[in-house]
């Protein structure tokens, strides 16, 4: 009985942990996409990329944006005409920030999706 007792509580402790660190992890990674959508504005992405990176002058970047990678060196070492950012402007911890907003947009509705265009 004592063992039954033991055990339920040492359950109910392990879930109680492991739902504290999944709270933890979300607010995290809100925190994240928030402080990536501040530096995304703030460093000039969507003069060329759009609001939402949904392209413009420079491609289309989000959603579903390159592996981060890739995303990485094509700001370390771009390709064309868009300026370099480098680790001193732009720390790694930072640039994945900015991934983490690009990532948290979500796919635009298709038409199908879109009721007022299927009457």
């Amino acid at each position: 009985m004592q063992r039954t007792i033991l055990w339920s509580i040492t359950l109910g402790a392990a879930a109680a942990l492991s739902l504290g660190v999944a709270v933890a992890q979300r607010a995290t990674a809100s925190s994240a996409v928030a402080h990536g959508r501040q530096l995304f504005v703030a460093d000039g992405c969507p003069q060329c990329h759009g609001h939402v990176g949904e392209g413009g002058v420079g491609p289309r970047i989000a959603p579903s944006p390159m592996p981060i990678e890739s995303f990485t060196h094509q700001l370390r070492h771009p390709a064309g005409v868009m300026a370099v950012y480098t680790a001193a402007v732009l720390p790694d911890a930072d640039l994945k920030d900015i991934y983490a907003y690009l990532s948290s947009i979500p796919q635009a509705k298709t038409v199908a999706e879109l009721p007022l265009l299927n009457q």
